[in-house]
């Protein structure tokens, strides 16, 4: 990948090229006063080892199958929960040379659709996945759209490898909120 040196701030046009697919194609950043193409970057993640499944609006983990690796799916909330997976694990990988949250490559699982307008998601260290509800339709939308949200829950996966945070309630609807502020 090419690296980007810039001496200043440009302005640029963020435009996305899909292969004939209909996936994972590149991201190219276009100066948008001259035209210059500043960076591209490849979709494609072939090292990296990923799981989509969907709960179908129930409770069941891991649910069933709808992507794996660089496939592709109808679904758009797990397209994007998968897409968010890859572009987390990039950041790890390139930032501090992590190989999956737990740095020995484990794949990268998660359930989209899970329960019926849940307003949440976490990390099941259990179930060693990611789950992502789809909101109520009101006041918040599938919570794997959010790429802060998708990191935000690989982050407790890395700790939960690393520093073994212990999350618990200490009285009603107040938990421990020291991890949290390592996260956020």
């Amino acid at each position: 990948m090419k690296k980007l040196h810039l001496k200043r701030l440009h302005l640029v046009w963020e435009i996305e090229s899909i292969f004939a697919g209909g996936f994972a194609g590149k991201f190219h950043f276009i100066d948008a006063h001259t035209d210059e193409q500043l960076y591209n970057c490849s979709q494609i993640r072939s090292a990296l080892f990923r799981k989509t499944y969907t709960a179908k609006n129930e409770s069941v983990l891991p649910g069933e199958l709808l992507l794996e690796n660089n496939q592709t799916a109808a679904d758009e909330v797990a397209r994007a929960a998968h897409e968010h997976m890859g572009i987390v694990y990039d950041y790890y990988k390139n930032n501090f040379g992590r190989d999956s949250y737990d740095n020995r490559g484990s794949p990268l699982v998660s359930t989209v659709h899970f329960q019926r307008n849940y307003n949440n998601s976490f990390w099941s260290d259990y179930h060693k996945q990611l789950v992502f509800g789809d909101g109520d339709g009101f006041r918040w939308r599938p919570m794997a759209f959010a790429l802060d949200i998708v990191a935000h829950e690989l982050t407790h996966a890395v700790t939960a490898q690393t520093a073994r945070f212990v999350y618990c309630q200490l009285l009603a609807n107040e938990f421990a909120s020291l991890p949290f502020k390592f996260l956020d």
